[in-house]
């Protein structure tokens, strides 16, 4: 009895531990996709405020916030994305370098005592970049700033190489580079057969190097246990522009999922293969793949579309308001996507006391689907804070043009400090807070004063 006792409980150890040996390693690189950084809509020729459901244009990157870029800034000139919780150089190299060269600082780094530095994959890096800055601008999407101080609107070598095979051997020396002027990436040497002797800008990164963990389900999706994202496992029929692209994945049904959306810019690349030949993509897998271009649903600058190609890893910016571009599509969904919060670009935010009353006045300098405002104050900063206004401020502002603003707040007394806070709803009556402010009311001689 005791030994099929223990028969029994062996087997039930043996089996814990392999699944422990399945799953840990799974949930130890855990790595979701993080989010372009992307609040702002467009339609083919213009910024326009971001559809709802069932609209023209709904669906595109700035409807979806998908893992929204987290950083801790250590303070000791690393910083850590908390998202794929890589760890970055906050400083950019200084000077250019070479690829080699790129590849050789990155390996003899030193941070914090830290020196398993390496030069970012293309992945790892296209993913560092902010994609939240206004169309149109002359650059494109940057490094934050705020904890990348010093990054610099250039090109940024990757680890990257290109294993295109045609013509034989020709593509096999260049590496992918980021160009943050031009807002997307693309492998350099395509029109410069010099490659990779040309000097870029360098950041170097540490952790570990992502990877996918694609399972085929059988049901026509394919699931990456890695980034948590789910496939449409072929191509959909026919090419589309970034319009009907829009549409087809919103409305798309399969294996009983109707959550399906068309990937953002970072996702979509994300299920590249960059050692494989055209198309960059394990077919076996996803094995209705061609070597062309498949819309994403990032708007590049210029209110240009962007389209990631199989063909050598880059993206076209297809001009959306040509109806000539099509190119194919592949849905997506999963993530942690929630709507983007109201984007109210706050120009000025004020409280200037006067005799008996304290004048609230703010500007902004754009605004996206803000139904309006009320005001709230209260009599310390942290105490309860309750609404002045009767009905709602509305909105005046647009999405490429601000407005200005002004509140008399007369129910004061004088010599009374008061703290005020300003919040904004958007047209789902989701409510964001700003402030507080201050200011005193004070009366002497006749003058009113701070």
């Amino acid at each position: 009895m005791k030994s099929k006792k223990y028969r029994l409980s062996a087997v039930v150890f043996y089996t814990v531990i392999i699944a422990l040996a399945l799953v840990l390693p799974k949930m130890a690189f855990a790595a979701p996709v993080p989010d372009t950084g992307q609040t702002k809509c467009y339609n083919n020729t213009q910024e326009i405020p971001c559809p709802q459901p069932g609209e023209p244009f709904y669906g595109q990157d700035g409807n979806y916030t998908c893992n929204p870029h987290s950083y801790t800034d250590f303070g000791n000139g690393i910083v850590r994305d908390n998202v794929t919780g890589l760890e970055w150089q906050q400083a950019t190299a200084p000077g250019t370098y070479t690829w080699q060269h790129a590849m050789d600082y990155c390996a003899g780094l030193t941070l914090d005592g830290k020196d398993d530095w390496r030069l970012p994959t293309v992945k790892e890096l296209l993913e560092l970049f902010d994609n939240s800055a206004a169309y149109p601008r002359p650059l494109g999407p940057t490094i934050n700033k705020r904890y990348f101080p010093n990054a610099v609107e250039q090109n940024y070598w990757t680890s990257t190489k290109c294993a295109y095979s045609s013509p034989p051997g020709y593509y096999t020396n260049y590496a992918y580079y980021v160009g943050s002027n031009l807002g997307y990436f693309y492998f350099y040497g395509a029109v410069n057969p010099e490659s990779m002797t040309s000097n870029f800008c360098v950041i170097a990164v540490r952790g570990a190097q992502q990877s996918n963990s694609f399972i085929d389900t059988g049901d026509g999706t394919i699931t990456d246990n890695i980034t948590g994202l789910m496939w449409q496992k072929d191509e959909a029929p026919g090419k589309y522009n970034w319009q009907q692209a829009l549409y087809y994945c919103e409305n798309l049904t399969l294996a009983g999922y109707a959550d399906w959306r068309l990937p953002n810019i970072n996702e979509l690349q994300s299920i590249f293969d960059y050692s494989r030949d055209v198309p960059i993509i394990d077919t076996a897998l996803f094995h209705v793949t061609r070597g062309a271009e498949y819309w994403s649903s990032t708007s590049g600058s210029r209110f240009a579309g962007a389209a990631l190609s199989f063909t050598l890893g880059g993206n076209t910016l297809g001009d959306m308001s040509k109806a000539s571009n099509f190119y194919y599509v592949r849905a997506v969904r999963g993530g942690q996507c929630e709507p983007p919060p109201t984007v109210i670009e706050l120009a000025s935010f004020a409280a200037t006391p006067k005799a008996g009353q304290v004048i609230f006045a703010w500007s902004t300098a754009s605004e996206i689907d803000n139904a309006g405002f009320n005001l709230y104050r209260a009599e310390s900063e942290n105490g309860q804070y309750t609404k002045i206004n009767k009905l709602i401020i509305t909105a005046q502002g647009s999405a490429t043009q601000g407005a200005s603003y002004e509140f008399a707040d007369s129910n004061v007394q004088n010599r009374k400090t008061y703290y005020y806070k300003l919040e904004d709803i958007d047209l789902n009556g989701t409510a964001t807070m700003q402030g507080p402010v201050n200011a005193t009311p004070r009366w002497f001689f006749g003058i009113f004063g701070n």
